[in-house]
């Protein structure tokens, strides 16, 4: 781990909806003599949007917000992004809700108008500190290291907390399940290195099609999921495909190619009203995968006959 110094800024975000409590921590970690890049909203779902477009390094977040009360509100917010750093603020000096706070995915928990510039500071290392080597330490068994995905186990942990927030919230997701074509002649004709390649860069192209807050996995050989959260409508299913196979295009054309990237693809659109297990709807996206395959098939059939 990196510790923080003077002279590199940690970023910040801020979920505080009192105007005066923001700007007293702000003060106070204006006083830490470290630099902040501090971004600060309102709400929880202003933070939720911050968040899928970039992670801070840390984030401060108030208990009760317009739109969430209590410990549901960082266990919401861990539950979406388990991998953050989070110190809970709170004005209660209640150890009962320090301790269910922590429990729920919190590093620390501050009470507002109690905290000196020293102890904030301390507070923000210890919870990075904490969190890195959890993480670190958690993550082993559920990433897929040649992509970096989420390994099997670790897309249906995600995916079923996501569900059971969908189906809370009322909101809509979106379920892909991609197979990447001919593995098996790139790996018999390109060598093993290069399908290893062609794994790689179909992770990578997943990375640039979805937003940083979707989950994203490999879950076998060669195959991956994608999850599309909060999508509010079922036209983001063929504009998020479009955008997929203009990538793959766009990788295509790059000179001294060995092989050339094409994936068949699944998705299901998931409305809360019709609830259903991650498991079944993996099964329907894969039917609708192989569906697609089976017609790129008879098409290069035809083509070959």
């Amino acid at each position: 781990m990196v510790h923080p110094t003077k002279n590199k800024p940690l970023t910040l975000l801020l979920i505080e909806n009192s105007a005066l409590d923001a700007k007293l921590i702000q003060a106070r970690l204006k006083e830490t003599g470290q630099i902040f890049e501090v971004t600060h909203v309102e709400t929880l779902a202003d933070g939720v949007e911050k968040l899928g477009q970039s992670k801070p390094d840390i984030v401060l977040l108030d208990l009760n917000l317009p739109d969430s009360k209590g410990i549901s509100t960082v266990e919401t917010l861990h539950q979406r992004f388990p991998e953050l750093a989070v110190v809970v603020l709170t004005g209660v000096d209640d150890e009962t809700i320090a301790l269910e706070a922590v429990g729920r995915g919190a590093q620390d928990y501050l009470v507002k108008g109690t905290v000196d510039a020293p102890f904030l500071i301390k507070a923000i290392r210890y919870a990075m500190h904490r969190q890195r080597h959890f993480w670190a330490q958690n993550n082993l068994s559920l990433i897929d290291e040649l992509t970096g995905l989420q390994n099997r186990r670790g897309f249906l942990s995600l995916a079923k907390q996501q569900l059971k927030l969908a189906n809370r919230a009322k909101k809509p997701f979106i379920l892909f399940f991609l197979d990447l074509d001919n593995l098996k002649e790139i790996n018999d004709q390109a060598g093993h290195q290069e399908g290893d390649n062609a794994l790689i860069e179909t992770g990578e192209l997943l990375k640039k099609t979805f937003r940083e807050s979707d989950i994203l996995g490999r879950i076998g050989g060669d195959e991956f999921v994608a999850m599309a959260l909060d999508a509010q409508k079922k036209a983001y299913v063929s504009i998020i495909q479009e955008r997929l196979r203009n990538n793959i295009a766009l990788c295509n054309i790059k000179v001294n190619r060995k092989f050339l990237l094409a994936l068949s693809i699944g998705a299901v659109y998931y409305d809360p009203k019709s609830p259903r297990a991650i498991e079944t709807l993996l099964e329907e996206a894969d039917a609708l995968m192989y569906k697609e395959k089976q017609q790129k098939q008879k098409v290069k059939s035809t083509i070959a006959g």
